[in-house]
């Protein structure tokens, strides 16, 4: 399924019943943007697409199911694509974020933590190892502190098993 953000008179399908990830891509190069989309929708994932940062912002308002971020580096807009990468992963921590260039190779000082760089041009294959190694960001919720039923911290005290045999399947 392809979403164009931002377009005048694009019609805008819904992802909301969607069970495929969902990934933004961000590319200025029509051409670029299109073998990004077939190789994400072959590979299973629902593709949402942008131009530049600024649509990029709008879809990631509009789209929370995104969970990844494919950017390039250079791009027209008030942000570049590493500034877009740091934005993101303070706005919105649990999406990771891939970053890629054919005219820059930044320095590793300048990509923001958490972040991996592909440089262009890359085969179809790399692309999708790239995002396959992309570590996926730990859930906010999973840092949350865990409470038991009284509203006090809970305590870890050992690991054995759960079993769940026996167990009532229904509850009145």
């Amino acid at each position: 399924m392809r979403v164009n953000a931002g377009t005048p008179g694009v019609r805008r399908r819904s992802l909301r019943m969607t069970t495929r990830p969902i990934i933004l891509v961000v590319e200025d190069q029509p051409l670029l943007l299109l073998h990004c989309r077939l190789a994400f929708e072959d590979a299973g994932y629902d593709v949402i697409q942008a131009v530049d940062a600024d649509t990029a912002l709008e879809a990631l308002s509009r789209h929370p199911g995104i969970r990844t971020v494919f950017t390039d580096i250079a791009m027209p807009g008030s942000l570049n694509g590493l500034d877009l990468a740091a934005l993101i992963q303070a706005r919105w921590p649990d999406i990771s974020v891939l970053v890629t260039s054919g005219a820059v190779s930044p320095p590793r000082s300048t990509i923001p933590p958490g972040v991996r760089f592909l440089p262009k041009p890359y085969t179809v294959r790399q692309l999708l190892d790239a995002l396959a190694s992309q570590p996926a960001p730990i859930p906010a919720k999973a840092l949350a502190p865990v409470h038991d039923c009284t509203g006090q911290p809970a305590t870890v005290t050992g690991t054995a098993p759960v079993s769940l045999a026996g167990a009532p399947t229904r509850y009145p």
